[in-house]
């Protein structure tokens, strides 16, 4: 019977098979009777044993997983705190090391020396500059370097401090620092802010041939790699403090162009700054160099110096050989001492026209 009847689905249907008059009451009676059905089946699910496992793995898998994220949080947290603090420690020892040996309470370290250190700032500052430079730096680049250190510490160890006021006082101190390397700039632009240029030119008279040798040697007071001085040795620049001289050193440079005449002519380009035209030309006229001519033969002399009770004013020697058209100058091997980005027609390195 039941195969061949259809299924009552609507709630009337439900209500006419079971003989029951079709009415608002019967169906609203019927409506609630399937709901307490429907919510009675679903109270016994959630109460059912399988749903209570259920709940408890997915909480304990949500547990682990917040577990194991938190831990591998904190490891990198950990990681990047002691890169801060093993970088914020070699920046502080490097920078004691510098201020150390800038007032020259640090000559040698294993090898290495540092007592030129001091000479040479002392060629640039004053003793009262040079502290206060270097105190300058220890508040502006010590303090936020500490300040990254101790904040390193604190990922590391999750340590909680009130340190307001010494944020407070580090920001201020940092401040101070600043205004002082700011002053201390601005004073020494002063002192580099003029000019003052001399030039002299020489005349080379008595040559035999239209040939000239150009040529140079190494002072007897001390070698290049100023085993009888101290300095600084760059491509384009040195400066050297030697001690029985009692001058500083400078290296020229050497540079040839066309000369407007029938003569070879050696012009000595002497430049200096100041914080004056007067005070930059005077030491542009401090400069000593010397050269000597032997017939064929011009012999330069590698350095020039100035007197070391002068600061440095970047003091600047320029020789200029000026060669007449249809005369040629030979480069000796020892004038790799001077030479430097000589102009040709074939762009020949200045080590290879030695």
């Amino acid at each position: 019977m039941w195969a061949v009847i259809p299924e009552a689905r609507t709630t009337s249907e439900k209500l006419e098979m079971k003989g029951e008059p079709v009415n608002v009451k019967n169906i609203e009676r019927s409506i609630k009777h399937e709901y307490e059905s429907v919510k009675s089946n679903f109270q016994n699910i959630r109460g059912s044993e399988f749903a209570g496992q259920t709940r408890d793995i997915t909480r304990k898998t949500a547990g682990g997983i917040v577990t194991l994220l938190s831990f591998i949080a904190r490891v990198i947290v950990i990681f990047f705190g002691f890169i801060v603090v093993v970088t914020g420690v070699a920046i502080l020892f490097s920078l004691a090391v510098g201020m150390l040996a800038g007032i020259g309470l640090l000559p040698t370290i294993g090898d290495q020396t540092f007592n030129e250190v001091p000479v040479l700032l002392s060629h640039v500052f004053d003793r009262q500059e040079t502290d206060l430079f270097l105190i300058s730096l220890i508040l502006l680049i010590g303090l936020p370097v500490l300040g990254l250190v101790y904040w390193g510490f604190k990922l590391i160890f999750k340590f909680k401090v009130e340190d307001k006021v010494i944020g407070i006082i580090g920001l201020v101190s940092w401040i101070i620092g600043l205004l002082m390397v700011v002053s201390i700039g601005l004073f020494m632009a002063g002192e580099f802010k003029n000019s003052g240029n001399i030039n002299n030119e020489t005349v080379l008279k008595g040559l035999s041939s239209d040939t000239l040798i150009v040529s140079s040697f190494k002072p007897e007071m001390f070698t290049r790699n100023h085993e009888d001085g101290i300095g600084l040795n760059f491509e384009d620049f040195a400066l050297i403090i030697n001690d029985s001289a009692s001058n500083v050193y400078i290296r020229p440079e050497f540079t040839i162009e066309e000369s407007k005449s029938d003569s070879f002519i050696l012009e000595v380009r002497y430049h200096s700054q100041g914080n004056s035209i007067d005070s930059a030309k005077i030491n542009a006229q401090s400069i000593q160099y010397t050269f000597k001519q032997e017939g064929n033969k011009l012999i330069l002399n590698p350095y020039a110096s100035f007197p070391s009770n002068l600061k440095f004013r970047a003091q600047e020697v320029k020789l200029v050989l000026k060669v007449p058209m249809n005369k040629t100058v030979y480069l000796d091997k020892s004038a790799s001492e001077v030479i430097h980005d000589i102009w040709n027609v074939q762009n020949t390195w200045d080590g290879y026209m030695v």
